[in-house]
């Protein structure tokens, strides 16, 4: 039931609901996720945070809600420091420390590491309701980032992957976000555009309160990698107003399709405000 108030966008009656059903039963480590979730939907940030360390407590997963805490954490206060501290606990053979790794280090600005790690995480899409995210096309947004010659090829190959996924479901707005962002680091920007108002177009927020909110994000992220600075500002603007969109400056400032997008007076403006 929760679910579904919150993807009506009745966000208050969902975390009643959340915090009745943690009554119920405290040791249930998935409500605690959605409490936490929920919470850093609704703009707050210290509930959520205490939410995921009580999950990560309880989950057989410590190490997976542990990390995904360390990049939240990263987007509330800007401090990689929690992230590198859970990475450095797990162990070698930890399946979930690749893509922690990859975050980390891309965040660093180590764009070589970050590939390195690309290649060790062992699947091959990053797949949930809010993101359809191929390896492929990190390894391209990393090579992109390196002004790497492969990158090019690669940026071919993820292209045309994503049309073949779009040919066989050509409604997933999750698809058209990560085919918007290729055609965006491939300097098809028209393109890319058309794509980020598609996917708002399959999933408006009056469909889904919370997967519209999210390709809302996206499409401000599509625009500024496809060099629209003075439009993207705008439309991440009007997110970071947005009371349910989850969006703060540190999370457009740790979004790895952004590194090395962010530095226009227009983005500034929007992540520097004058006080």
């Amino acid at each position: 039931m929760a679910f579904a108030l919150r993807r009506r966008g009745d966000w208050e009656r969902a975390l009643s609901l959340l915090e009745r059903s943690r009554e119920l039963d405290p040791k249930n480590w998935l409500t605690w996720v959605e409490l936490g979730f929920t919470n850093e939907r609704m703009g707050r940030p210290q509930e959520a945070l205490e939410a995921y360390r009580k999950s990560a407590d309880l989950s057989e997963r410590k190490s997976f809600v542990f990390m995904m805490m360390g990049m939240y954490e990263a987007t509330v206060r800007g401090d990689l420091a929690p992230m590198r501290r859970t990475l450095d606990a797990m162990g070698p053979d930890n399946p979930d420390r690749p893509m922690g790794e990859m975050w980390y280090a891309h965040q660093l600005g180590d764009y070589a590491e970050a590939l390195a790690w690309a290649d060790k995480v062992p699947v091959a899409v990053i797949s949930d309701d809010e993101i359809y995210l191929p390896l492929s096309l990190i390894r391209f947004n990393i090579l992109t980032l390196m002004d790497s010659p492969d990158a090019t090829a690669a940026g071919a190959q993820v292209i045309q992957d994503l049309e073949a996924v779009i040919a066989e479901n050509p409604k997933d707005w999750r698809v058209r976000v990560a085919y918007g962002v290729a055609l965006a680091l491939a300097g098809r920007g028209d393109e890319a555009i058309r794509e980020a108002r598609l996917a708002t177009d399959l999933m408006p927020v009056t469909r889904d309160a919370v997967n519209g909110e999210r390709a809302m994000n996206d499409q401000a992220a599509i625009y500024l990698l496809a060099g629209r600075e003075d439009e993207a500002a705008a439309l991440f603007r009007e997110r970071l107003q947005s009371p349910y969109s989850g969006l703060t400056p540190n999370a457009i400032r740790f979004d790895p399709r952004l590194h090395g997008s962010l530095d226009s007076p227009a983005m500034r403006s929007v992540l520097e405000p004058t006080p």
